[in-house]
């Protein structure tokens, strides 16, 4: 009995060394910085020609890159130039549609201090066809950083 005791105190202590090396490894793991930097908050600006839109109406929008870098942003023509979300209820639904458009450029290329629009013509009727709370999404190739600009759709009067 003696012989099994130690043997079973030999095993919580393993479990134990075991469970704490598990431990270091992932808070090592999740501290460690992900291999894509960050870009601070007032690096890209998105600009909206104002902030409520009627139903229908076309919406122009620029992306101003205010960084000292050369940035880029994926272009996935003909799906809609960035990524768009609508809040419903509590959670922001992420919407896609694509238009019949002709496509060039893979990428959209932003010098430092360059600002670029375009309008969501093409996608208009697909994306904002209702009213309510839309949230535009730009995403940074080789950037961890997201930015954002929230406008609203109100009905036709």
């Amino acid at each position: 009995m003696k012989k099994f005791l130690e043997n079973y105190k030999n095993a919580i202590v393993f479990a134990v060394i075991i469970i704490a090396a598990l431990a270091v490894i992932i808070a090592v793991r999740l501290s460690a910085p992900s291999g894509r930097p960050v870009l601070p908050r007032d690096a890209v600006e998105i600009i909206l020609s104002k902030s409520q839109f009627t139903v229908g109406e076309e919406i122009y929008f620029g992306i101003l890159n205010n960084s000292d870098r050369i940035l880029e942003i994926e272009n996935e023509c003909p799906r809609e130039p960035l990524e768009i979300y609508k809040l419903a209820g509590d959670s922001w639904q992420h919407i896609k549609g694509e238009a019949e458009v002709k496509c060039s450029q893979k990428h959209i290329v932003l010098e430092p201090g360059e600002l670029k629009g375009s309008s969501f013509l093409p996608w208009q009727n697909i994306l904002f066809n209702s009213p309510g709370t839309y949230k535009i999404v730009v995403e940074i190739e080789g950037y961890k950083s997201e930015f954002e600009e929230i406008f609203t759709i109100i009905p036709r009067q």
